[in-house]
């Protein structure tokens, strides 16, 4: 794991996340190298998630066009968990990293804390609590793995949009 970059953004609204990805682009790096996570208002016993005939969902929540268009835009994989507190929502490679998790597993990982779901995505133990701080106060995490040469680029790019945090993290395990 020694190898492993990643740029790690937080941003508070949905429409920061889509600027940034523009910025992200712009300076050449794809969406496969992308990530997204969140949490949503949704708390009460409702449907929301039904699925089209394509097998996509359809999402409910207070955000659902902004995630519905992460997900259908975004190579890997969509994820919904559903805490007590609502749901978490993720986009990109980082559900990969999960299901790739699950598959080596005897038996699947159910992650029962956001903190859970940070380590299983890499991210380092110093960390965590502020990460899931975040999330619980609604912020959008946005995250970037690739190369050294990519993540410090994704870096730059992000400075001008003016994320709450942007910080750096090579090779760091739990």
């Amino acid at each position: 794991m020694a190898d492993r970059h990643m740029c790690v953004s937080i941003f508070t609204t949905h429409e920061q996340i889509s600027e940034a990805v523009v910025h992200l682009e712009a300076s050449g790096i794809g969406k496969g190298l992308l990530s997204l996570m969140a949490r949503d208002d949704w708390n009460a016993p409702q449907e929301i998630g039904p699925f089209r005939s394509d097998g996509a969902i359809l999402y409910g929540g207070r955000h659902g066009d902004f995630w519905e268009k992460a997900w259908h835009e975004m190579p890997g994989k969509g994820g919904l968990w559903i805490f007590e507190s609502g749901p978490m929502l993720l986009a990109g490679g980082i559900v990969r990293a999960l299901i790739a998790e699950a598959a080596e597993s005897a038996s699947p990982p159910e992650p029962e804390t956001i903190e859970r779901v940070l380590t299983l995505i890499g991210i380092p133990l110093s960390n965590i609590s502020r990460y899931a701080a975040e999330l619980a106060n609604h912020r959008f995490l946005l995250f970037v793995e690739g190369t050294l040469e990519t993540v410090d680029r994704a870096q730059r790019a992000l400075e001008g949009i003016r994320p709450t945090n942007n910080a750096l993290h090579h090779g760091e395990s739990n």
